[in-house]
């Protein structure tokens, strides 16, 4: 049970002088909440659930109160039990409705707890707030409007009753200095990072065809159920229902009209079942508001066409055959399937003009993700007895297409197998897969074969369960809605039957396995159930792995990008890229409030999704230019306000590396040179060098920025833009003005600049002359082999980095680049070479990771380097370390290493 906090009062506002603060800033006043101790007990059951399992109770004030005089608060917790596997979570509501909190604020590790809690420290309660969930309007906890505050636990790991008294609340006002100007510094000089020294295109990817070409995608996706596997890229040349089409009814009296060409099509639909349904179809009534929508059933009778050939001189004498497509026809016997396909698809809309049109392929895209098997589909390898030889076949054909086209294919091995698989639907606990007939309570579960006397199959940790509606297969490893370790066996038995052939026939096509969302989802367990297993059984033929992340904190994934690559390299010798195939900012609704107007509402839909998408993007090329290979927006379409800001700014943001830094973490600044890529060019010739600066923090900040040109060339008269939002109306854009044009060109600019809060800036400056390869900054990041590693106290973790002896001496710089979850203030603490570190804080909530690069002296490094985190004296609970490592740097003038692109 939770004991209500209501019954316990609030103090009347009073300010109390103090001489210092937890925080360690001098602390100017406190007020006091509440007026006397408050009790909670709260049950938060024995067994685990998921993670985003909380018990609250809440404070609501009479009206909402200002708080922007003060800058935190403190937080006093007694308990009788102390402990250091349950914390307390402080929450904070604006007057909309919208929660933010700060996890495992408070710890319980002493009888008697203390925590300051700055504002700035609490972020969004997504999926854990007290009352209700939606996403606020926009990214920050509005101080002006805070109508409600609530102490409780967020823990999902079965940790029982939980009993503490909150002693004290107090709104404290700190003394701190104002943020320094953030001065960022782009040298010029060419970057490599451990072998990689272009920005992947890929990290701006999209649905086929949802992020249009004028964005420059570099990567798309495509979706394939198993059922139909036309790979690869193929399902861009297919119709897609539902989709614009108001002539369609005028195809239709085509298609049946007789004619010569339609006659000699309609001879070519072989599938009794879809002519049947074309035989049905009938024009739509006017009233009917799908009216406009291309009908499914017309869809499928013009996707029965695309993989036969279809051109025939005589029969298509009449269509005007636009000149794009006579080199191809004159070497129609040389296409493959997919070449086929995207043929066939234009001579469609070339002989029939009501058709919807579908974009030309991209020259800007770097390669393309045939994502094989649907989420809602059961595994091949329960539906089909020849299932081996099956996967295998497809695996082949998809490799031996590949290998035809000339580019760079990436197979995804299906989508979201962790959901319905599992008990979001539970497709594969259906008895009907299995030998029900020997069905015991808690025994093994084997499946299903068309042979009666085929030898038992078991799928390990499935067993047999009974229910009110019969027998049904329970995975015993399953604790919350998704995929255990039963359906990781299934899955990693059909990806090592297809990523071997795929591999055996086209080493040349990458293959990326994995489970379509986080890998840290739930505390790391869907690593240790799913994604460890899946890496170890299939390592011989996967490149990559593959995620989904939505809403949340995007660049928390990075952290988890650093950790794959760290398993890779640690028990594999191999580098593992991490693919991102779906991500957006997809809201529902957003809060209440300020955006109740059904246009303000889309407004802030936009607004949220430009900064989501940005800060994803710029954060990926700033932190994992060398480990996230792809990410791929969905639903772009759907917020084109959003696309045309955020895409529309980065679209030239390609090319090699640059370096760039910045004295201020909150304040991100990243660059390239554009024309650079031979897999992502621009459209007009020429190079340009783009600078991207984001402000990450809750607050405006002001910027000194210095850009030198790379050597051998100057800059010329570019342009500058900035994204807006209208806090009235949410409304957002992106204001563009030129540079002044430099006389006889210059190889220095500085700009001084005011960014608000999670807004970007961008300088395109083109360049006179190319870029040389001889200054260039090389960083090599060496690894622990230890990772997701809990520090307690007394109880440190201790690991060690051994660094290339080669490498180590030609040096110039170092830092410690770790991955942590969950640091207080003044609660971190890490020995390496000598150095003893305090960590800065990194509150994180659940699935979120945090990067943090350390500085160390050089000169204390060996050839092995022992390092220890351990908890600071005073009241604190521990920590996590995901992954440790050391970076070194040294400017030489090597030539760059070649890189997977």
């Amino acid at each position: 049970m939770t004991r209500s906090l209501f019954a316990y009062g609030l103090l009347a506002a009073a300010l109390l002088v103090v001489d210092s603060s937890a925080a360690g800033e001098k602390l100017l006043a406190a007020q006091p909440l509440i007026e006397k101790p408050m009790a909670l007990e709260v049950d938060m059951g024995a067994a685990r659930v998921n993670w985003n399992h909380q018990k609250s109770s809440a404070i609501e004030f009479p009206e909402p109160r200002d708080w922007t005089a003060f800058t935190g608060l403190r937080v006093k917790v007694r308990t009788e039990k102390p402990r250091d596997d349950a914390s307390v979570t402080v929450w904070l509501a604006e007057d909309d409705g919208s929660w933010y909190h700060v996890k495992d604020a408070v710890p319980l590790a002493d009888a008697e707890n203390e925590a300051f809690l700055r504002f700035d420290d609490f972020v969004l309660a997504e999926w854990v707030a007290p009352a209700g969930f939606h996403l606020d309007e926009d990214h920050w906890l509005d101080l002006k409007s805070i109508k409600a505050l609530a102490i409780g636990v967020i823990n999902p790991l079965g940790v029982g009753t939980v009993t503490f008294t909150v002693t004290a609340i107090d709104l404290v006002k700190e003394e701190l200095p104002p943020p320094p100007v953030a001065k960022l510094t782009v040298t010029g000089k060419t970057l490599s990072v451990n072998g990689h020294d272009i920005v992947p295109a890929g990290i701006f990817g999209g649905f086929a065809f949802d992020l249009p070409q004028e964005y420059r995608p570099g990567c798309q996706r495509g979706l394939y159920p198993t059922t139909r596997p036309r790979i690869p890229r193929q399902t861009v040349a297919r119709f897609k229902d539902r989709e614009p089409a108001p002539d369609w009814p005028k195809l239709l009296e085509r298609l049946r009209s007789g004619l010569p060409l339609p006659k000699f099509l309609m001879a070519k639909v072989d599938d009794g079942e879809t002519m049947k349904r074309f035989e049905r179809l009938r024009p739509p009534k006017p009233d009917d508001p799908k009216g406009k929508e291309f009908p499914p059933d017309l869809a499928r009778l013009l996707n029965n066409l695309l993989d036969k050939p279809l051109y025939d001189a005589e029969a298509w004498k009449g269509v005007a055959i636009p000149d794009a497509l006579k080199p191809r026809l004159a070497a129609l016997d040389k296409l493959n399937q997919t070449e086929l396909m995207e043929l066939n698809r234009r001579l469609l809309e070339a002989a029939f003009p009501e058709l919807p049109k579908n974009p030309e392929r991209g020259p800007t895209e770097a390669f393309y993700i045939d994502c094989f098997g649907e989420r809602k589909e059961t595994a091949t390898y329960l539906t089909r007895d020849d299932w081996r030889e099956t996967l295998g076949a497809w695996g082949r054909a998809f490799a031996d297409n590949a290998k035809k086209s000339g580019c760079l294919a990436v197979l995804e091995f299906w989508n979201e197998p962790y959901l319905n698989w599992a008990d979001r639907s539970g497709i594969h606990y259906r008895p009907e897969l299995y030998r029900v007939e020997k069905a015991v309570e808690g025994g093994p579960v084997a499946v299903r074969r068309k042979d009666p006397n085929a030898p038992d199959e078991v799928i390990p940790h499935f067993k047999w369960k009974k229910t009110d509606k019969g027998w049904r297969a329970v995975d015993e490893t399953a604790f919350t809605f998704w995929s255990g370790k039963g359906n990781g066996f299934i899955y990693d038995s059909m990806l090592a039957v297809m990523g071997k052939a795929v591999k055996e026939t086209h080493p040349g096509v990458l293959v990326s396995g994995g489970w379509g969302f986080r890998w840290n989802e739930d505390h790391w367990d869907a690593w240790r159930l799913l994604y460890k297993p899946t890496i170890d059984r299939n390592i011989a033929w996967i490149d990559a792995v593959h995620e989904h992340h939505y809403m949340g904190e995007p660049i928390g994934m990075h952290g988890t990008y650093e950790v794959l690559a760290a398993y890779g390299v640690t028990q594999h010798n191999r580098w593992l890229y991490s693919l991102n195939t779906e991500t957006n900012d997809l809201l529902d609704s957003p809060a209440r409030g300020r955006v109740e107007e059904p246009e303000k509402r889309q407004r802030s839909k936009e607004y949220r999704q430009m900064v989501y998408n940005l800060r994803d993007c710029v954060y990926g090329v700033m932190q994992s230019p060398d480990k996230l290979l792809g990410r791929t927006v969905i639903h772009a379409y759907k917020m084109p306000e959003a696309t045309r800001v955020a895409y529309g700014m980065m679209k030239n943001l390609r090319g090699r590396l640059i370096e760039a830094a910045s004295s201020d973490p909150d304040v991100w600044v990243v660059a390239s040179v554009d024309g650079t890529d031979p897999k992502a060019m621009p459209p007009g010739p020429g190079q340009t060098l783009v600078v991207f600066a984001v402000n990450d923090s809750n607050h405006p900040r002001t910027i000194s920025l210095d850009i030198a040109a790379p050597e051998d060339t100057r800059f010329k008269a570019g342009t500058i833009e900035g994204n807006t939002v209208d806090w009235d109306t949410f409304a957002i854009d992106v204001k563009e003005e030129k540079t002044r044009p430099p006389e006889g060109g210059t190889p220095n600019a500085h700009f001084e600049l005011k960014l608000d809060s999670k807004m970007a800036w961008k300088a395109s400056l083109p360049l006179e002359g190319a870029i040389g390869e001889r200054d260039q900054v090389r960083r090599r990041q060496f690894f622990s082999k230890d990772i997701i590693q809990k520090v307690r106290r007394g109880k440190p973790f201790a690991t060690s980095v051994a660094l290339d002896p080669e490498t180590l001496k030609r040096a110039k710089r170092a830092w410690l680049r770790i991955v942590v979850e969950g640091i207080a203030r003044g609660e971190a603490t890490v020995d390496v070479g000598g150095q003893s570190i305090l960590l800065p804080p990194a509150y994180t909530q659940d699935n979120v990771t945090r990067i943090l690069d350390l500085p160390l002296d050089r000169a204390t490094l060996g050839p092995q380097n022992a390092i220890t985190f351990s908890v600071a004296p005073g009241n604190h609970a521990g920590y996590q370390v995901d992954m440790t490592s050391i970076v070194l740097e040294q400017r030489d003038e090597e030539p760059p290493r070649t890189q997977l692109q």
